[in-house]
């Protein structure tokens, strides 16, 4: 709550799941919308933008301790659908080893707890593209 509150106050459009479960269907979700209406597109010149919601998710903050599915189970499902855009893990284990295996199951990078935005900011830096 306390990221989506930040976000928020930063000007971004912040959508919020409180699982991981329900972060992985909003992603397939928001992939689905995304190609129905790029398949409108291709057919109807004339259809109007509606300011960014048939777009992916830019950047995905993903905490790992969650019910039911925690943050790198669902980040791994994210990525075998095909998401490619920024999946950042937060965690409030610093364990190395713990930290890779978070960006072995399809992070761009870890930050640990509490979040410092410095380093969200660095992260955003090396992974614009």
């Amino acid at each position: 709550k306390l990221c989506v509150k930040l976000f928020t106050r930063l000007g971004a459009d912040v959508d919020s799941a409180s699982d991981g479960s329900i972060a992985v269907e909003m992603v397939r979700d928001k992939m689905e919308m995304t190609a129905a209406i790029a398949d409108e597109r291709l057919y109807d010149n004339d259809i109007e933008s509606n300011g960014g919601k048939d777009r992916q998710y830019d950047i995905i903050v993903m905490d790992n301790i969650m019910p039911v599915m925690n943050g790198q189970d669902a980040c791994e499902q994210m990525r075998r659908m095909g998401y490619n855009g920024i999946i950042l893990g937060l965690t409030g284990n610093a364990l190395p080893k713990d930290l890779e295996e978070y960006r072995a199951r399809g992070a761009n990078a870890v930050l640990t707890k509490p979040l410092v935005m410095k380093e969200f900011f660095a992260v955003l830096q090396r992974n614009d593209s």
